[in-house]
């Protein structure tokens, strides 16, 4: 008796050592700096899941103006496998590239959502094409 109570203990402790990590609640705009205008906010994560595995928040303010396309790598020039849009400008568009020059067709992110493109994220783009300036 004493030895199933013992491995039901284990067996429990196992299962619930195991599990995985929440996902991280999405932010919304009211949630960040008020005196920062935002394009928007996403999680990242170096672990192809969703939902996102150890995630890390991104918040991108908007460009100096429409001619702002520049090419913008993450941090160490990191390569990221999945991400998680929490919230985005309607008007603005955000283009993941699995190079580092941005040189590939890219991928436009939508509004929501969470995905993992072959090749991971190297690199993006923010510009807001349909904002009035």
């Amino acid at each position: 008796m004493q030895l199933t109570s013992f491995l039901t203990v284990i067996s429990a402790l196992a299962l619930t050592s195991a599990a995985p990590a929440p996902a991280p609640e999405p932010v919304s705009p009211a949630e960040l700096d008020p005196r920062i205008p935002l394009m928007g906010a996403f999680h990242i994560s170096t672990q192809a899941a969703c939902p996102l595995v150890a995630p890390e928040l991104y918040q991108l303010a908007l460009p100096l103006g429409p001619d702002d396309t520049s090419c913008r790598r993450f941090y160490n020039n990191m390569t990221y496998a999945a991400i998680s849009v929490d919230f985005w400008n309607p008007k603005c568009l955000l283009t993941l590239y699995n190079t580092l020059t941005c040189s590939d067709p890219g991928i436009v992110s939508g509004t929501g959502g969470c995905w993992w493109p072959d090749g991971g994220i190297k690199a993006y783009k923010a510009t807001c094409p349909y904002r009035d300036w």
